[in-house]
């Protein structure tokens, strides 16, 4: 179906549910195995369609501190970080890791998906991410 339509973005939502589900919780390596596994297949699979790769994780909280599901192997597994939270009416992007751009803080105003957005800086999202029409 990539193929057929010619999608450029491949999403897997919320792929910490997945691993969580499909696991013993006391099962951690085989757990981490398992995440290995995908994100290899999933590399492998983006090259060769020449596709964008997006995996949402999530956060979870253990007393006062909050981290993410998937992990540090996880955060090792991905090219680009991004963090995507909100604040009252505030909606936030942050660029934590990439290899291509540089670590970036901006606000995503209510329109944005509907009149697109631009930093403080007045460079235009896309082109700080690097996406091009």
């Amino acid at each position: 179906m990539l193929i057929e339509q010619k999608a450029v973005v491949f999403v897997i939502d919320c792929l910490a549910t997945l691993a969580r589900r499909s696991f013993d919780p006391a099962n951690v390596p085989e757990r981490q195995a398992f995440l290995a596994r995908v994100s290899s297949r999933v590399k492998t699979v983006c090259e060769a369609l020449q596709v964008a790769a997006l995996v949402t994780n999530i956060q979870t909280k253990e007393g006062d501190a909050s981290t993410v599901a998937l992990g540090e192997l996880w955060a090792h597994c991905v090219n680009t970080r991004i963090v995507l939270s909100s604040h009252d009416s505030d909606h936030v992007f942050r660029i934590m890791k990439s290899p291509r751009v540089p670590l970036y803080k901006g606000r995503l105003p209510t329109d944005a998906i509907h009149n697109g957005m631009e930093s403080e800086e007045g460079v235009s999202n896309s082109q700080i991410l690097g996406f091009y029409d």
